[in-house]
């Protein structure tokens, strides 16, 4: 009997270590960043930061399991990877018992639906930035996540994360390459013709993102 329970709590060990990664002593596992930074920088670039979050989060992800996809991909098609991202998010704060589960389906599913409604015309067009809200459920679990496993992280709260963001993006820059000026220079478009007035010149935009923090 004994052998039966020692045997049953290591399966259960494994199995939690299985849908728990582990984390160094300074690394988070998923990517920081308040829920008020979050989304101020989600309003101020007009909902780029998404493009970043998803980046930022698959490349922990896929470092972790050291994995050969690409983090870039995994961005490009974020509709066709969200739910899987979410899941791992769920799977992580429900098995270290963080107290705050997600609803995968529907945040997946909600966010996809708000994200397509860029393609109405303007400015209706600007209904899908309230997509974040099926984000903030997301990076509050993670937080928690992050917070569990690694306590006393840098929390990406406040301005000053950004150049530690800047120079963490920089090291990471040659692996998007001409990828994320490609993605960019699309949503540079959508985003010039969204906020500018009829009759008006475009807005300009930088030629290619440094970092959002």
């Amino acid at each position: 009997m004994n052998a039966e329970n020692d045997q049953e709590s290591l399966g259960t060990r494994s199995a939690t270590a299985a849908v728990v990664p582990s984390a160094s002593d300074s690394t988070p596992i998923y990517f920081p960043v308040s829920l008020t930074k979050f989304v101020v920088m989600h309003f101020c670039t007009v909902g780029m930061y998404q493009l970043y979050w998803f980046y930022e989060n698959w490349k922990l992800i896929l470092e972790r399991e050291q994995s050969d996809a690409s983090p870039f991909w995994k961005t490009f098609f974020m509709f066709i990877y969200c739910y899987t991202f979410f899941e791992k998010v769920r799977s992580s704060a429900v098995s270290l018992g963080t107290g705050h589960s997600i609803s995968v389906h529907v945040l997946a599913t909600g966010w996809i639906l708000l994200s397509t409604l860029w393609l109405l015309p303007d400015p209706y067009g600007l209904v899908a930035l309230l997509s974040i809200v099926f984000l903030i459920p997301v990076q509050q679990a993670a937080n928690r996540v992050n917070e569990s496993l690694v306590p006393g992280h840098d929390r990406n709260e406040r301005s000053h994360g950004l150049e530690h963001s800047s120079r963490r993006h920089r090291r990471t820059a040659p692996r998007f390459g001409r990828h994320w000026d490609i993605l960019f220079c699309v949503c540079r478009r959508r985003l010039s013709a969204s906020v500018s007035p009829a009759g008006e010149p475009a807005l300009e935009m930088p030629a290619s993102p440094q970092s959002f923090g």
